[in-house]
């Protein structure tokens, strides 16, 4: 019978042999899954750690003048030039530019990080719900992905392990009670 070991047991199953193409393209298939999850994953932490203000400098930029469209018509973004002026003072850009998500009036100033030379990242929560979505996303895919195989076979080892050690302690029950019974023979005669 295919996929089946005759000497590991009535219940035992291994499964049947994989082509060596099959197997390498598995591993591939694989290694591009991690690969991407990963990227994912990196994505996600740094645009959560971008937007939470913890990487790079907090400030605040001001619309100095009114926010130009950008980009394909389908999917424009909006360029808003202005000033930034970090939190503690330090750092100035009378000529900074950032996108205008969303597009503020001439003259008012949001939260931004300034995480380049000339890259500033508006701080706003849905853009850290975006980057904490990802990253749990991907890191969750990736628990899962990775020990699937490793699971299998430790669940399958305790589960051996655990049959060993009450076929152990049966064996000594017996042993035991045939020891009791030989010393009740023996006391008897």
């Amino acid at each position: 019978m295919r996929g089946h070991d005759r000497n590991a047991g009535p219940r035992a199953y291994t499964p049947p042999p994989r082509s060596r193409a099959r197997r390498v393209w598995g591993r591939i298939g694989r290694a591009v899954w991690i690969a991407c999850l990963l990227a994912a994953l990196v994505l996600g932490v740094s645009g959560l750690l971008r937007s939470l203000g913890t990487v790079g400098q907090r400030g605040t930029f001001t619309v100095t003048a009114p926010c130009t469209e950008d980009g394909p018509s389908d999917s424009p973004s909006w360029l808003c030039k202005g000033s930034y002026r970090s939190d503690d003072g330090t750092l100035t850009d009378p000529h900074a530019v950032t996108d205008g998500n969303p597009h503020p009036e001439v003259g008012k100033g949001f939260p931004v990080t300034r995480t380049g030379d000339d890259r500033y990242t508006a701080v706003d929560k849905y853009a850290t719900v975006g980057a904490a979505s990802l990253s749990l996303f991907a890191f969750v895919l990736l628990l899962v992905s990775l020990p699937l195989r490793a699971t299998r076979t430790a669940v399958a080892g305790a589960l051996a392990t655990a049959r060993r050690k009450r076929e152990a302690a049966a064996r000594r029950r017996q042993a035991a009670k045939a020891e009791e019974r030989a010393k009740a023979k023996a006391k008897a005669l």
